[in-house]
């Protein structure tokens, strides 16, 4: 997946950040974010700096641009499940991983099917119920 770390300020001007192995940044799915990707693809767009030029995008499209042009690949191993907010959307912390075992868009999959999940357990629980980790019927019982 296209990762873009990006250091500086939006007015100034950014520059590709230093990013190193077992570091840790917040990172956002830019498809997740208030701004969507353009035709060029998804990115994960990590760290405050890169997440404010990235939502500043729409207001100047040269910063999206630096976005894209310094996204690369990298590995990164997400240590959350997922956060999420009304201001911010859907976030994780990822940790830069030097290893070939992490497949990171495998890994995105299945965070959102995680995610999903947590949306039903909440919803069982309002409801009454007790959930034990899959959204399949027999494995939800009523009290």
């Amino acid at each position: 997946m296209q990762v873009a770390y990006l250091k500086g300020n939006w007015a100034y001007g950014v520059t590709q950040g230093m990013w190193d192995y077992g570091e840790t940044r917040e990172c956002q799915l830019a498809s997740r974010s208030s701004q969507p990707p353009d035709k060029r693809g998804d990115v994960l767009v990590c760290g405050s700096d890169t997440e404010l030029a990235w939502n500043l995008g729409w207001l100047r499209p040269d910063l999206r641009n630096k976005i894209y042009e310094n996204a690369r690949l990298l590995k990164v191993r997400f240590r959350s499940s997922g956060h999420s907010s009304r201001n911010k959307g859907t976030w994780w912390i990822c940790k830069r991983n030097d290893e070939e075992s992490q497949n990171s868009e495998e890994h995105v999959a299945k965070l959102r099917a995680h995610q999903s999940n947590e949306l039903i357990s909440s919803d069982i629980a309002l409801r009454g119920g007790s959930y034990t980790g899959n959204a399949t019927r027999s494995r939800i019982k009523n009290r």
